[in-house]
């Protein structure tokens, strides 16, 4: 193939490429979604978690941790229930899961982790609160990895061969747009000007996540493999 030396150029033939096809396109908006929530998520998650627990670097790092391991469970769980076929009936279902698992916005503050005498990790682990941080952490990456492993393979299998790779790279710069989009306006919203807090923008993108779902079960999911 030719190659186009301008990049907003041929950045704007691959998104056109993928517009083209309402499925695709669709299903590409999906998986985006998937990476804006998992961006703001991690942006936003340390500070409640230290406005919250009072728990320093320490837990930031085993959050994130257990945040990848969601993401592993849940693609694990995705290969199973496929049993080499792709099925997207489970993907709003999964989009369902992501919203429901916001519930860390509201977790009643507790009492500073900072003057505990025991170790960081033994006592997160004892609270309540930081038990259900970590379910929560784990339930809504797990959801996610429920949600985008089905949604992509799908959109490869759905474009010919000599087409995926440039789809892939399309779908991989809209990821990034909305990742990009998805932290400037929850700076906006953070903003002196809006100054909503953590708690609520995690418990507003919870709401969207619901919208997301609808529009998954409406447009994303309705062809069915084997």
């Amino acid at each position: 193939m030719p190659l186009n030396p301008n990049i907003f150029a041929s950045t704007a033939a691959l998104l056109r490429e993928i517009r083209r096809d309402p499925q695709l396109w669709s299903r590409s908006l999906a998986v985006s979604w998937f990476w804006m929530v998992g961006a703001v998520a991690l942006s936003l998650t340390p500070v409640v978690i230290r406005n919250k627990t009072g728990g320093g670097i320490g837990v930031e790092t085993a959050i994130s941790a257990l945040f990848a391991l969601g993401i592993g469970i849940g693609s694990i769980a995705a290969a199973l229930i496929a049993q080499g076929r792709i099925l997207l009936r489970q993907v709003p279902l999964a989009a369902v899961g992501m919203a429901a698992f916001w519930s860390t916005s509201v977790c009643r503050p507790g009492a500073s982790l900072r003057r505990a005498r025991k170790s960081v990790s033994v006592s997160f682990s004892v609270r309540a609160i930081g038990v259900r941080i970590a379910v929560d952490v784990v339930g809504l990456s797990g959801a996610g990895g429920l949600f985008v492993v089905p949604l992509f393979t799908a959109i490869q299998v759905d474009v010919a061969s000599e087409r995926r790779a440039r789809v892939v790279g399309g779908v991989n710069i809209l990821n990034s747009a909305l990742i990009v989009g998805g932290v400037l306006a929850t700076a906006a919203l953070q903003s002196k000007v809006i100054g909503l807090t953590e708690p609520v923008l995690l418990a507003s993108l919870g709401a969207l996540t619901l919208g997301a779902a609808f529009y998954v079960s409406k447009y994303v999911s309705r062809r069915v493999y084997y």
